[in-house]
């Protein structure tokens, strides 16, 4: 997925006082102090990031170190008071991010912003999310982090949590989600920590998933950022048709991947009864037709297929996620629904090996 200007929501936001002034004499004249630092957002391993407080019309230089070496730089002008910035290497934890505005050739502000290692892992045993934090080299002990798992069906998110754990005197902090999630696979894991000065420093995981389409070459789903996995399509017969590997990447700040299967660089579409195995998932999915059954009304409406048992099972409605539900013999219904003919529904069933596949139709 190539690079592009996220739109993040911030989860996070300390309260930032009024620029000092202070009244001269008697005149009521006011002194302003000096401007706010600007303050950033950062994905680990994601190239965007974005930059608040920034004193209108400033021109913003933002350089990337690793090891003492600047390995990205980007220079440009902000008209408004916040930026977003792709840079050509995604930061990491170590890193240090030195932002620097300049107006009318005086400099405004210079700071340094060294990016914590943190890692967060989800563990479908336990219902467990895990962060680890370290600073400068040293355990992030005190440290609060916000934390929260999301379910995803189909690659796309419908409901999570976060809530704020402390690092331990060795950096760890874990939170049980047992009496709220079943984390397993669709399950994506985020964690947050936010520096005195308001910057947002956050990292992100998920257990994979792959989610096919009949009569499509493309497969996508979630997956760690940084990992790679391959996706394989077969005839019934076990006669391969094609293959997929693809890279974990955030895409507006969710942990995904997409790809086409292809064979000798020709894509090759997924036909019915095709078996799809991964080198990140146990079992396979065998591809099925579309069943979909679509109802529209005003409180009356219904969306229906026939999908393997066992499966959890999602639905959307011109872009809205209307609702999910787990289906253990295969029979999907969803009642009581609002929408009108014309109306684009897609439904989703995601096995608990973590395979799935979409399903769309046109309401009659």
């Amino acid at each position: 997925m190539t690079p592009g200007l996220r739109r993040r929501t911030r989860l996070s936001i300390a309260a930032t006082g009024a620029l000092a002034a202070a009244l001269v004499g008697g005149s009521g004249g006011a002194l302003a102090g000096p401007p706010p630092a600007p303050y950033v957002m950062v994905e680990l391993t994601d190239p965007c990031l974005s930059g608040y407080q920034i004193t209108p019309g400033a021109t913003v230089t933002v350089n990337l170190k690793r090891s003492g070496s600047v390995v990205a730089k980007s220079t440009f002008k902000v008209n408004g008071t916040q930026f977003g910035r792709c840079l050509s290497v995604a930061p990491l934890g170590g890193d240090k991010l030195v932002i620097k505005q300049v107006k009318d050739n005086v400099t405004l502000s210079n700071r340094t912003l060294e990016l914590p290692r943190l890692t967060v892992a989800l563990d479908a045993a336990t219902d467990v999310l895990s962060v680890h934090g370290e600073l400068a080299g040293a355990p992030m002990d005190g440290e609060q982090v916000l934390q929260g798992p999301t379910l995803t069906i189909g690659g796309r998110a419908t409901i999570g949590a976060i809530n704020t754990i402390t690092f331990d005197n060795q950096g760890d902090a874990s939170q049980d989600w047992t009496e709220v999630f079943d984390i397993t696979h669709g399950y994506t894991g985020f964690a947050q920590w936010s520096s005195p000065e308001d910057d947002a420093v956050a990292v992100r995981t998920a257990l994979p998933v792959v989610t096919v389409r009949a009569g499509k070459a493309t497969v996508d789903g979630v997956l760690k950022p940084g990992a790679k996995i391959t996706v394989t399509l077969k005839t019934a017969g076990g006669t391969l048709r094609g293959k997929v590997t693809a890279t974990g990447a955030l895409y507006r700040g969710d942990p995904l991947y997409a790809g086409s299967f292809k064979s000798s660089g020709t894509a090759v579409k997924a036909a019915v009864g095709n078996k799809v195995t991964s080198s990140r998932l146990s079992g396979s999915w065998t591809v099925r037709g579309n069943t979909l059954s679509v109802t529209p009304g005003d409180g009356d409406g219904s969306i229906s297929a026939t999908c393997p048992a066992d499966v959890t099972a999602a639905i959307w409605v011109d872009g809205f996620h209307l609702g999910s539900a787990t289906f253990p013999t295969g029979a999907v219904l969803f009642e009581n629904l609002s929408f009108a003919s014309g109306a684009n529904v897609e439904l989703v069933c995601q096995g608990a090996n973590g395979f799935a596949q979409w399903f769309t139709k046109v309401a009659p």
